[in-house]
This record gives structure tokens, sequence and C-alpha cells, in this order.
């Protein structure tokens, strides 16, 4: 089956078409999201830049800390930052976390290149580990920077299963 140069040109013209179209739609897909996670979590702004904050040790040992940082909704791995928990050992979490933060947010507010604050923060835990972070960020007055925690899936003391749960400052229930 040979086809025109006219023929070419059309087909070349069609899957352009269709690839912008497809690519229009995916940055208003990611607009649409942003939109919802600023609206759920009443943001002041579009959390184009977030980071996430997790704690992790062995046994109580050898503890770390990763920060991953996304823009706008795609991993953005040069930003990704890890930290040896150099002040707390024994499985301290909550200290770990403290310590973390003022590292990362202390050259943050430094103005340090590529330690940029983000949209918006997000610690891995629950209520003790935002009010944690809520503390690290006024002890080095950072202010206007969201913060919510994330809890996992878990069983409750009556065996039912909660969902996946955000704790926000200031605000008594999780959002599911």
């Amino acid at each position: 089956l040979a086809l025109s140069r006219a023929d070419l040109v059309q087909m070349a013209r069609d899957n352009a078409s269709h690839a912008f179209r497809e690519k229009s739609r995916a940055r208003e897909d990611l607009e649409a999201r942003l939109l919802a996670v600023q609206t759920k979590l009443r943001l002041p702004r579009l959390p184009r830049r977030i980071e996430c904050v997790d704690i992790s040790h062995t046994g109580g040992s050898e503890t770390v800390s990763c920060v991953v940082a996304l823009e706008n909704g795609e991993p953005d791995r040069k930003r990704y930052r890890s930290f040896h928990v150099k002040r707390v050992s024994g499985g301290d979490d909550y200290n770990a976390m403290y310590e973390v933060l003022s590292r990362r947010f202390r050259r943050g507010k430094a103005g340090e290149a590529g330690w940029e604050l983000p949209d918006l923060l997000v610690v891995d835990g629950g209520r003790g580990q935002l009010n944690v972070a809520l503390r690290a960020l006024s002890d080095l007055q950072v202010t206007d920077l969201p913060v919510a925690a994330l809890a996992k899936e878990k069983p409750n003391a009556l065996g039912d299963k909660l969902v996946d749960r955000i704790y926000l400052p200031g605000q008594k229930n999780p959002i599911e």
C-alpha cells in the first residue's frame, strides 16, 4: 500500500493534532487534580511543589529520612533528599522528624539554591508527626507553609479498618 506525499503529510498533521490534544488534556487533568487537592486541604495556593517526608530505621538504629519532591504532579528527582539522622536514636520517630525538618528548612529559609520551600509539606504519620512538623517550622520561624500528615490504613481498637487519613493543623477530625 503506497501512500502519496499528500496522504503522508495529512497523516503527520493528524498525528500532531492528536498529540497536541492529548497533551492539553493531560495539562487540564493536572490542573483539576491540583485544584481538588487545594480545595480538599483548604490550601492558599495550588500545590505545584509538594514535598513528602518519611522517617525509617532498622530496629531503632540507623535512622534515616527521605524527602520526595513532586513538581506539577511529577517526581522531581533532582530535589529528592536523604538525611542520616545524627542526634536521635532508639527509634524516636518524633525527634528524628524534628531534626530532619529543622535541617531541611533551615537551608530553605537561608535561601540556598535547590532548597526552596514547597507549596505543601506532607509528613508521613498522624497527628503526632503533624505537631512535630509544626513545631519545627515554628522554631525556625517558617510561616505560611501548609502542612499535612498522612496516616496509612490500619485497624482500630474495634478491628474496623480505618482508611488512609489526612491530618491538618487546627482540625480535630482527619480527612479520609
